[in-house]
């Protein structure tokens, strides 16, 4: 038996979660871990399945595809929690460097991997993490302490539920005053509340913990564009950029940000920054489809999401936001067209089914009277 095979058996009980994966890709990873006598396979689909997924079980390996069905959401949220410090994650993307450059100052064991799924290059980096012989199952609901506190808070926030929220992370900061993360998301939950001067406070606290970090200044951004100040968001995002110029996420969040508030020029500012970082990103292109349509700049969109078509001809979201593109300017023909081909892409594209039904009850002509 080779070293490699000894390592496989050492861990033929694991548990492995899959995320987000077309069904090809899905049947080869699951034929690879088959293959190494590893049965133990649990798939979800996108972010919010796979996240109440691992709020009940407990997996030692993640491997998320974070380019369809918003999965990206969803590594933002398992790195966000306390529960995966040893859990490896592998991150699937057609850019990977884009989340690795974003997540390099956070803690993730895993692997950044290039889509398609190539088997070999993944199986030399789980080989690399195997013999570290540092993997732990995700935690679930055994944490103690602060970090017990901490869970609870952010379970809290994801439900709505601000007042619980706030209290669980005040016991978690409670027993480490030096909680960096724990003021972070204090900040979110009082921000959620209005309370943007706390916030404030409890971020400047956090800085004085870690001075040099990005998400500092990125959250009194977020603090200062809640409060109307886009011109003091917009400086203190760009600090936070110039601490980490090539988070692509990081940027791409400013841009969002700056889009929930229907700030198009500002959004479009960070867009192109980061389709100008990273060319071949589909994402930038997609949200800057949905800014320039929000604008009415409909030319300009539809060239930015046919770029984008050319990157990935196959990427069922550009074609619902196509979709949409023509729905706003009432061309609801080419919106069916384009939701339709979504559909044949992702038949679960809910969103879709929903735009056609709402605009076949607009046409349908009102019955005869009697």
């Amino acid at each position: 038996m080779t070293p490699e095979e000894k390592l496989f058996l050492k861990y033929e009980k694991a548990r492995i979660f899959i995320v987000g994966f077309i069904p090809p890709e899905f049947k080869l990873l699951k034929a690879y871990f088959h293959g190494k006598h590893i049965t133990g396979i649990t798939e979800a689909r996108d972010a919010d399945t796979a996240f109440s997924k691992l709020e009940l079980s407990a997996f030692h390996f993640l491997f998320i595809n974070v380019d369809l069905y918003n999965n990206h959401t969803l590594l933002e949220r398992v790195v966000d929690t306390a529960r995966f410090a040893n859990t490896p994650i592998f991150v699937f993307s057609k850019t990977p460097l884009v989340y690795q450059y974003s997540y390099e100052k956070r803690k993730i064991k895993g692997a950044f991997c290039r889509l398609p799924v190539n088997i070999n290059e993944m199986e030399k980096s789980l080989l690399g993490i195997l013999k570290e012989g540092k993997v732990e199952r995700s935690q679930t609901g055994n944490l103690a302490g602060m970090l017990q506190h901490y869970t609870l808070g952010c379970k809290a926030m994801e439900m709505g539920n601000l007042t619980d929220a706030k209290e669980h992370l005040r016991q978690a900061l409670k027993e480490d005053p030096k909680f960096f993360d724990g003021y972070l998301k204090m900040a979110d939950v009082l921000t959620a509340q209005e309370d943007y001067d706390t916030a404030l406070r409890v971020l400047a606290k956090a800085n004085e913990i870690q001075p040099n970090d990005a998400r500092v200044f990125f959250k009194m951004g977020m603090v200062q564009l809640a409060k109307g100040d886009k011109s003091a968001a917009m400086d203190l995002f760009k600090k936070a950029i110039a601490l980490e110029p090539r988070n692509i996420k990081l940027i791409m969040d400013c841009g969002n940000a700056f889009l929930e508030k229907n700030h198009i020029d500002e959004a479009l500012y960070f867009f192109n920054m980061a389709k100008d970082q990273s060319p071949d990103f589909i994402y930038a292109y997609n949200r800057i489809g949905i800014a320039l349509s929000r604008a009415g700049r409909f030319d300009e969109a539809e060239e930015s999401y046919n770029h984008a078509l050319k990157l990935d001809e196959s990427d069922p979201g550009i074609y619902f936001n196509l979709g949409m593109m023509w729905m706003r300017q009432g061309k609801n023909d080419k919106a069916v067209e384009k939701f339709k081909q979504a559909l044949v892409l992702d038949a679960e594209m809910h969103e879709a089914r929903e735009m056609m039904d709402k605009i076949t009850k607009v046409e349908q002509p009102a019955p005869a009277k009697g």
